[in-house]
């Protein structure tokens, strides 16, 4: 509810105000009335908590509604001021603006100009609500942080929460080039759960990662599981890209409440755990994990391909290991175990028949090649890629390379701005998309997402520092970015500080 405290000392324009204001709006409650300032100043000191709206009259005894006004912007400069004035106070009423005021409204008041005031000022409030939540969850989903309170929201309903995963599970929090980033540009998850999850409070928030959506929805009761499935059959139905879905429990119990990010932590590992490469699905939610999977699905492939490495030259060898790898596909794999398959393969490979040694870029390359892939073909056409490029690298691919990842970061530095994502990539430079990141740390020693971070960070703490007049929101879209909330935690992580402090800063 909205309260409202209602200063005016005239009896039948109060009482009007008050019977109008409950007819209208629903979501109003009168919370306290005055008859001048100073019975206004002591009820809200004698609150908890300040009220939302405040509607005061200018004219009035002991405090008059200018002091009012002074005395609620220094102390509660959130709460949302509305004045009421006659045609012969207008020049109050423009003084009143100089204290903050949201707007005024002219006696006799009509029910109708009333009616659209309140709206603008729910509109406002629920507008605020929203950022103030969504700004509370965001750090404790990104932080790991546990509530010491509740706010009023989450006691009063359950709260459901949707982690939506399009694309590979991705290993790189900030990683926009995941295949999965282009589709949230393109689909609006909140846009089209309202017509799901009608007359339900719903928060967006982006994930840890750009290929992850966090919907949140408020209800009186648990979600019908048919709206579920339905929303998501529509994001997965015409999209290349498929999409994987946890859903939380119900969270009601003040204990799952105060940890979120436990249960936000358990959905991120499930999808993990569980999504199915190049599949679409709903995974049920899990708390309890066990401490490792069984690798006999493995076993045979592990014997052939050991046994391989004994008398198969090095071409024959990657024709060996891309026909295996098909052979493996031929069934519906989880990423957990293509990444364990692979792992496998890649390891024992270049430990037995290449110089290559170094396993912390070796295990680089396969999680890039893993992120990038939103299918089984596509792993298929990378792993093949990376193995002929590190098994048999000959000088004249290494100046290909060389020349084709110079021609990709020029292209990268001029559109750093634009929508971009491995398929952009793929597209105008006719690579694999999950060898492009592999071809490119290769070369210039850093992903070209990290390539394209730095470019946007740096540009963005220009702007900042140099028009201060720009808003955060401008600036994040300045620089490439649609989300102004996931700009300001991928700048905080970059520099360290966020937007607002690197002004203060400097």
């Amino acid at each position: 509810m909205i309260s409202v405290l209602i200063v005016e000392d005239e009896p039948p324009i109060l009482n009007s105000l008050c019977r109008n204001i409950e007819k209208s709006h629903e979501q109003f409650e009168i919370a306290g009335t005055a008859f001048d300032g100073q019975e206004a100043i002591d009820f809200l000191q004698s609150r908890d908590t300040p009220v939302d709206v405040l509607i005061t009259d200018i004219h009035m005894p002991v405090v008059n509604g200018l002091e009012l006004l002074e005395y609620v912007q220094s102390r509660y400069p959130r709460m949302i001021t509305l004045v009421l004035s006659g045609f012969q106070d207008f020049h109050y009423a423009k003084e009143a603006f100089k204290s903050g005021i949201h707007d005024y409204m002219l006696k006799p008041i009509d029910k109708k100009a009333l009616k659209k005031q309140l709206s603008d000022v729910a509109r406002l409030i629920r507008e605020r609500r929203s950022e103030e939540i969504q700004g509370l969850l965001s750090d404790i989903f990104y932080q790991n942080c546990s509530l010491e309170t509740l706010p009023e929201i989450l006691q009063e309903q359950y709260m459901t929460m949707l982690l939506f995963c399009s694309g590979p599970f991705p290993v790189s929090s900030y990683d926009f080039l995941l295949p999965g980033n282009e589709f949230w540009q393109t689909h609006k998850l909140d846009e089209l759960a309202s017509s799901y999850f009608p007359r339900k409070e719903l928060w967006l928030i982006p994930g840890k990662s750009s290929a992850e959506q966090i919907l949140i929805v408020f209800s009186e009761a648990p979600l019908p599981e048919s709206s579920i499935q339905n929303l998501h059959w529509t994001l997965s139905q015409y999209s290349e890209v498929p999409v994987t879905l946890c859903v939380s429990p119900a969270l009601k119990e003040r204990e799952e409440l105060l940890n979120l990010h436990r249960v936000h932590h358990n959905q991120r590992k499930t999808i993990h755990r569980s999504l199915q490469t190049g599949r679409s699905s709903i995974i049920q939610y899990c708390d309890q994990f066990e401490a490792s999977e069984s690798r006999a699905f493995m076993e045979s492939f592990m014997e052939e391909h050991t046994r391989d490495l004994s008398f198969l030259s090095q071409e024959n060898l990657v024709k060996a290991i891309a026909g295996r790898t098909e052979l493996f596909s031929g069934e519906q794999r989880t990423q957990a175990e293509w990444e364990m398959y692979l792992k496998f393969i890649f390891y024992t490979t270049l430990n037995t028949v290449s110089r290559e040694k170094s396993f912390d870029r070796i295990d680089m390359i396969l999680k890039d090649l893993i992120s990038n892939s939103y299918n089984t073909g596509e792993i298929l056409d990378g792993c093949e890629e990376i193995l002929r490029d590190i098994l048999l690298h000959k000088g004249e691919r290494r100046e290909k390379n060389e020349a084709l990842v110079k021609e990709m970061a020029e292209f990268l530095t001029l559109n750093f701005n634009k929508p971009l994502s491995s398929q952009t990539l793929s597209n105008k430079f006719g690579l694999v998309p999950s060898y492009i990141s592999t071809l490119f740390k290769n070369e210039m020693g850093i992903s070209p997402a990290d390539y394209i971070l730095k470019i946007r960070m740096n540009h963005a703490r220009e702007q900042l520092l140099e028009n201060r007049d720009l808003m955060t929101r401008e600036v994040a879209q300045l620089v490439g970015y649609s989300d102004p909330l996931y700009f300001s935690r991928v700048f905080k992580k970059f520099f360290g500080m966020s937007p607002s402090q690197i002004r203060k800063s400097l």
